[in-house]
């Protein structure tokens, strides 16, 4: 009985022994390595904004007049009825609005005188300058006649004498100022006004 015991603990011991290396000579099986994902950082394209460029375009040319504009007074009709003259005094244009006393060449003021009546006027038509609301030493003759819807043009010097002292001026100019002649309307004689300044040299 003891030997059977024996026998069979041993047969139970190489069975262990035999198992143990069976399982060490099994391939040792690797698993499969899972496929690596790359990845890539995400290339952001900078879209930087870009203006637009335009074809060069010349700019708009600006008139540079040789005088500065002087506006007009509002636009007269001739008369339809009636039967004298009718005269209006326009300035038109100064020269410089800033004049160094007594500078050469002298600053000149641009006039017109346009009779707006039915009939002609006399010969002679004589205006005057307003100097800041002052009857300016002297006088303009304009040589006529002046027909209906006729102009004369004539110009006078500013700032060029001592009777100029440096300052600010306000001037006009008033058509037949001794009303020597007969009009339609003697309510009209004086002209726009500009404004200009004399400074010492």
């Amino acid at each position: 009985m003891d030997t059977y015991r024996r026998n069979y603990s041993l047969s139970l011991v190489i069975l262990v022994i035999v198992g143990l290396i069976l399982a060490c000579n099994l391939p040792t099986s690797t698993p499969e390595s899972t496929d690596q994902i790359e990845t890539e950082p995400a290339q952001i394209e900078e879209q930087t904004s870009q203006p637009e460029v335009q074809p060069d375009q010349p700019l708009p040319a600006t008139e540079l007049p040789s005088a500065p504009s002087v506006p007009n007074p509002p636009p007269y009709a001739c008369a339809a009825s009636g039967d004298m003259p009718d005269l209006v005094a326009e300035i038109i244009s100064i020269e410089n609005t800033t004049i160094v006393q007594a500078a050469e060449p002298w600053t000149w003021v641009e006039y017109r005188v346009t009779n707006y009546g039915t009939m002609p006027t006399p010969e002679i038509i004589t205006s005057r300058v307003i100097v800041n609301g002052e009857n300016f030493s002297g006088t303009l003759s304009l040589t006529g006649p002046l027909q209906p819807c006729e102009s004369l043009t004539d110009q006078f010097a500013v700032g060029h004498q001592d009777t100029w002292p440096p300052g600010e001026y306000v001037i006009e100019v008033v058509a037949d100022v001794f009303e020597e002649i007969q009009e339609l309307d003697e309510t009209n004689n004086i002209s726009n006004s500009i404004s200009f300044t004399v400074i010492t040299p």
